[in-house]
């Protein structure tokens, strides 16, 4: 009991994350790239970067496709792999739990207990993934209020009323991120008369996003280095108190936007 590992597992169609109880938090493309179907090269970012220029014998793809399993032997290959960095030598079977999309089938939820108890773990529980985005953003989940969550993920949109810590109300929709960078691809070569690939199209789309949102929203959703994901706290608690003026923080947020300003100015 005292070294008993306890993970959560977020499955999405393009990113898994996985955390424990020590803030040890990893996030990674929901991708694996195999060649001749039989040997596995790279999972995670590295198969990411390979996606759209890989040579006709080797394949990188996500295991998942609009929330459901569709190869459950390459997902469990990359939750294993991921799973290691978790593991010691006194936790090498750690407790799981994982979110599950709403509105599962029955095949599907099979297909889910398959992947997971392939995995070398001690237990497996399941959690809807609404109840797992209010605990995750700190909403009142056993409030008998109603509290609606709207999860935007890669392939589906999510939308979930949770009271007394369930989901009274859930739906989900096929579109999410995929579909808006599918637009963004018929609008490119439409006007355009440019073909461009998918990962462009989640850049435009990114860039685009960026620049309608003001300079409060922008420090809020994106981070002032973009190798780091660490946001400016004191900004945020600044923001959320409605004091829309800068606080003092270690980081360059205030130089650069000073520096954005005067540059547009001229």
């Amino acid at each position: 009991m005292l070294f008993r590992k306890k993970c959560g597992i977020d499955l999405g169609s393009d990113t898994i994350k996985i955390a424990d109880k020590n803030k040890k938090v990893v996030c990674e493309k929901n991708m694996i790239a195999v060649r001749d179907k039989t040997y596995v090269i790279a999972v995670g970012q590295r198969a990411y970067e390979m996606y759209e220029k890989t040579p006709l014998c080797v394949t990188a793809d996500s295991p998942m496709v609009d929330g459901a399993i569709a190869d459950g032997g390459n997902l469990g290959f990359i939750l294993a792999r991921l799973l290691k960095r978790f593991s010691s030598v006194f936790t090498k079977r750690p407790d799981i739990l994982v979110t599950v999309p709403m509105e599962l089938s029955e095949i599907e939820m099979r297909a889910f207990y398959k992947v997971l108890t392939g995995l070398k773990v001690r237990r497996i529980a399941l959690v809807e993934k609404g109840v797992a985005d209010a605990v995750g953003i700190g909403m009142p989940v056993l409030a008998q209020t109603g509290s609606m969550v709207v999860n935007i993920g890669a392939s589906t949109t999510g939308i979930s009323v949770i009271s007394d810590g369930k989901v009274i109300i859930g739906r989900q929709y096929p579109y999410g991120g995929n579909a808006m960078d599918q637009a963004v691809i018929t609008m490119v070569r439409r006007e355009h008369n440019l073909a461009i690939g998918k990962k462009t199209a989640e850049k435009l789309r990114v860039a685009m996003g960026y620049e309608r949102g003001s300079k409060e929203q922008r420090s809020l959703r994106y981070p002032h280095d973009q190798r780091s994901p660490k946001f400016c706290q004191d900004t945020v608690r600044r923001y959320q108190q409605g004091d829309n003026r800068y606080g003092r923080c270690n980081c360059r947020c205030r130089e650069d936007d000073t520096a954005e300003d005067t540059a547009s100015a001229a």
